[in-house]
């Protein structure tokens, strides 16, 4: 796709005029039967703020501005729900359910599969969990196959009863059940109707406070009076004993039970466990103690600027530019090595170029030793500024990086169109093609590791788009 002037572009062809709140919206990439699939070739869904499109071709929905992605397959706006492109009138697009998997989706009211109600023997199925579904007389798990798409489980569920305790397991008045049993085909987990009133779920943890389960498997290793899980993580559970991910204890130092939420934290952004005033860095398996109350209270806030401070040794930041390049009392960091510049004047060109009164660095962040790169070759460093697209300008030249492209006179970027996307054996870096003007005419530049730039004239005929389609 490309946006310039005249409009929207998908595959070279101008599509709409229309420019204004354009956005992509999902990909397709697989490929489906076309009895299963509205649509069999790849694309793009995308939007305007007046139309919705599927690669080329318009698609009919009700409020444009408002159309969004519900899953792979459906999606809705402010009014209604759609399997694709094809509306479902009878959904509530404002009471889809979090419990949905490929062509399954549920409202408050209905299940829907393919986008049509489901039905399985003459009767309405209500979806309880990801996979399991029910009837009056059968429950169901979706296998999602070719050849069997429900299977219908054995008939030891109390069905009026049976409910969702998680998204893993249910519950009726008899037993409690794990959705996807391991070693077995039973459904059931051995713990006592007398225990349902101490189960706690945590994600795919339970515990009746005698034995822990990890999905339907019995780990001793846990205290189960105090095994706790961590609400935006599946992966980290704690105990008294300690602070583990899996059965991999982490060497943090709990001297004092850990409560979720009381003194245990985790801030999901930057993948860090805090406990009283220990913050523990899983990724570096790097343990920071000591930290001071206003710290604590500053990384349960997810301040990421205090908590790569803490990362990198207690250098305390100033101002972050990118990565491990920061400023720290008037001095220029990466990671813990001063930089030789000019702190006063080192300002951001763009995440990756730098310039002081004397030079403008690249920052080279692929290096085994992140480093700061002197790039000579630009006219004017003190009018050097990026101009966005990967682009900087100084008053008598535009570049790309350090190479000089045009003069910087009366300069327009009139597209960008999608160059060169290397696969899975080729490591040559992608490249975009700018369609430039300027005061001297037209250019056609072909940018990624290397510049490469060719005058077009005075004027753009056709033979300009055939060659570039044929690139």
């Amino acid at each position: 796709m490309a946006i310039d002037r005249k409009g929207v572009y998908y595959e070279d062809k101008l599509v709409t005029s229309d420019t204004f709140g354009v956005k992509i919206l999902s990909c397709r990439k697989e490929k489906f039967p076309k009895k299963i699939d509205t649509y069999n070739n790849e694309g793009y869904f995308w939007r305007t703020n007046h139309k919705v499109f599927f690669a080329n071709k318009e698609i009919k929905v009700s409020d444009p501005v408002t159309f969004q992605q519900v899953t792979y397959h459906y999606y809705k706006d402010k009014q209604y729900l759609y399997y694709y492109d094809k509306k479902i009138k009878e959904a509530d697009p404002n009471s889809i359910q979090g419990i949905y998997y490929y062509d399954l989706l549920s409202d408050k009211n209905t299940t829907y599969f393919r986008g049509k109600p489901l039905m399985y023997k003459g009767e309405k199925v209500q979806q309880l969990t990801t996979l399991i579904l029910k009837t009056s007389k059968y429950v169901l798990r979706y296998c999602g196959n070719d050849k069997k798409t429900f299977e219908e489980l054995p008939n030891y569920f109390d069905i009026s009863t049976l409910k969702a305790l998680s998204d893993c397991y249910l519950i009726d008045k008899n037993y409690i059940y794990y959705e996807n049993p391991i070693n077995t085909k039973d459904f059931r987990l051995p713990i006592s109707k007398e225990n349902f009133n101490k189960v706690k779920v945590f994600n795919r943890y339970i515990t009746d406070e005698e034995i822990v389960y990890r999905g339907n498997l019995p780990i001793q290793e846990y205290d189960p009076v105090t095994f706790g899980g961590f609400p935006n993580n599946q992966f980290y559970v704690y105990d008294k004993n300690g602070i583990y991910d899996g059965l991999r204890k982490y060497p943090i130092d709990c001297t004092k039970q850990p409560v979720y939420g009381e003194n245990l934290f985790y801030i999901n952004e930057n993948d860090v466990i805090l406990y009283e005033n220990q913050l523990f860095f899983p990724f570096e398996d790097l343990l920071v103690k000591n930290l001071t109350q206003e710290q604590v209270q500053q990384v349960k806030e997810g301040n990421t600027v205090i908590i790569n401070t803490l990362r990198n040794r207690r250098i305390k930041e100033e101002k972050l530019f990118y990565e491990d390049l920061y400023k720290a009392n008037n001095t220029i960091y990466i990671g813990t090595t001063p930089q030789n510049v000019d702190t006063a004047t080192f300002e951001k060109l763009t995440s990756i170029f730098y310039k002081d009164k004397n030079n403008v660095y690249y920052y080279d962040i692929w290096d085994d030793k992140e480093k700061l790169i002197i790039f000579k070759g630009y006219d004017d460093i003190s009018t050097l500024k990026s101009i966005g697209n990967n682009l900087l300008a100084d008053k008598n030249y535009l570049y790309f990086g350090r190479r000089k492209l045009i003069k910087n006179q009366n300069v327009e970027i009139l597209a960008i169109y999608t160059g060169y996307r290397p696969s899975c054996s080729h490591d040559d870096p992608y490249t975009n093609y700018y369609l430039l003007k300027n005061s001297e005419g037209y250019w056609l530049a072909e940018l990624g590791g290397d510049a490469k730039i060719r005058f077009l004239g005075n004027k753009l005929n056709e033979l300009f788009f055939r060659d570039l389609k044929d690139k």
